[in-house]
């Protein structure tokens, strides 16, 4: 997927995130 909307993805458990911010702890990144 492409970084074009930053503020609309959404990780695997559903919570929205963004580029700008780092994954979770509990979150593996991909």
């Amino acid at each position: 997927m492409t970084k074009s909307l930053p503020a609309q993805v959404r990780d695997p458990d559903g919570n929205p995130i963004t580029f700008a911010t780092p994954p979770s702890p509990n979150y593996p990144p991909a």
